[in-house]
């Protein structure tokens, strides 16, 4: 009896592991922090290198300004055209942490968040190639270097032309290993309080500390957190005064806030563009935006979950839907309506922490189920 699909994705991941494992463990050495240009530039000249081994082909390289190159491949000539988005910059500074691979657990800066999403991407569609497999899309590969401060500059890239999407994937991580099909807006606050130095003792009367008004404001920013709907307001930076016997003339402070819905999005902004200086001659000066929309649970994501889960049975793997309050690309892409599901990538922990590993075994179940996903669905 000739072997089903499955079956035969099964046995290509056990033939082809170590080689995939290579792959790897190449990538992750070469480290890429967002803020590191050149090395991560370094980073991007061997993904193209690995890109163009496994699949053949040669990417479109994007420069930008302060950061390292994005770079957008293309794979098959199907009808459906499909986006995959991975980011290959970190939060780790070269030399901050090694290497290693022992038994299932594999471990490295950015090996979790999201480099085995990268290659497990690459992989399943050798894996097409390699099999033969029915195949009626077009993929394209999207990897991106500023992911991890907000996509600034690969954001238009991703937007170029949404319509032109029937499905986005995105290869960040599981989180708890449920695929997500929500994720929180990601927002942020900038205050700046100008009050007026005075000498702390002997004219104490005469100054208007700025580090009084803002801790004020720092108050009334985190009485807008309500857990029930979701939102989260946390600073966390503030800085302010010049020396411990002058009141503060100056104090500014940083914020973070999350959202469900870009309905309260524009409502809790509101709120903050309402704040007053409470008493005359401050000032405060506030900037607020949401930098990525929410990532809602839409009907469109929702029926692409249910194709991918109908994969996931086929094969053999049981996933489940979680929610969470980190931002992706998939917040763009949702947003901008394609039906998007994200957290495809690694099974494993610790991502921006220094505990970061990968279950490698659990993990190239997820390359099988996205293999399979691109064949049957």
């Amino acid at each position: 009896m000739a072997e089903t699909i499955s079956e035969r994705i099964k046995t290509f991941f056990a033939q082809y592991q170590d080689e995939l494992v290579a792959d790897l463990l190449e990538l992750v050495r070469a480290e890429s922090p967002t803020n590191n240009k050149a090395a991560a530039n370094d980073c991007c000249d061997i993904l193209c290198q690995i890109v163009a081994r496994r699949l053949g082909v040669t990417g479109t390289r994007y420069p930008s300004a302060n950061f390292a190159d994005h770079v957008l491949f293309k794979v098959g000539n199907g009808a459906r055209n499909m986006l995959l988005v991975g980011h290959y910059d970190t939060v780790w500074d070269v030399g901050a942490k090694d290497t290693s691979h022992e038994g299932d657990i594999i471990k490295g800066p950015g090996v979790f968040d999201m480099k085995f999403g990268i290659i497990s991407s690459i992989w399943s569609l050798k894996a097409i190639q390699d099999l033969q497999l029915p195949f009626d899309k077009t993929v394209y590969l999207l990897y991106n270097s500023d992911e991890e401060v907000g996509s600034p500059t690969s954001q238009p890239i991703i937007l170029a032309n949404p319509s032109l999407y029937e499905a986005a994937l995105i290869l960040e991580p599981s989180y708890l290993g449920g695929i997500k099909t929500e994720r929180k807006g990601v927002g942020m606050i900038d205050v700046r309080v100008t009050g007026l130095a005075s000498h702390a003792g002997s004219n104490y009367e005469q100054g208007l500390s700025a580090i009084d008004e803002a801790a004020k404001i720092v108050s009334y920013l985190h009485s807008l957190t309500d857990l029930e709907l979701g939102t989260t307001v946390s600073v966390g930076l503030i800085q302010g005064g010049t020396r411990r016997n002058v009141v503060a003339a100056e104090c500014s402070l940083k914020a973070d806030f999350r959202v469900r819905t870009a309905a309260e999005g524009e409502r809790l902004l509101s709120q903050v563009q309402a704040i007053k200086p409470s008493r005359p001659g401050i000032t405060v000066d506030i900037l607020g935006e949401l930098n990525r929309p929410p990532f809602e649970k839409t009907p469109g994501n929702m029926a692409l979950f249910h194709k991918l889960q109908a994969t996931a049975e086929y094969m053999g793997f049981a996933i489940n839907e979680i929610a969470t309050g980190g931002g992706s690309d998939g917040n763009f892409t949702s947003f901008a309506g394609i039906p998007t599901l994200d957290g495809l990538g690694a099974v494993g922990d610790g991502g921006h922490a220094l505990h970061e590993y990968i279950e490698l075994a659990a993990s190239l179940e997820r390359t099988m189920l996205l293999t399979a996903f691109w064949s049957r669905c």
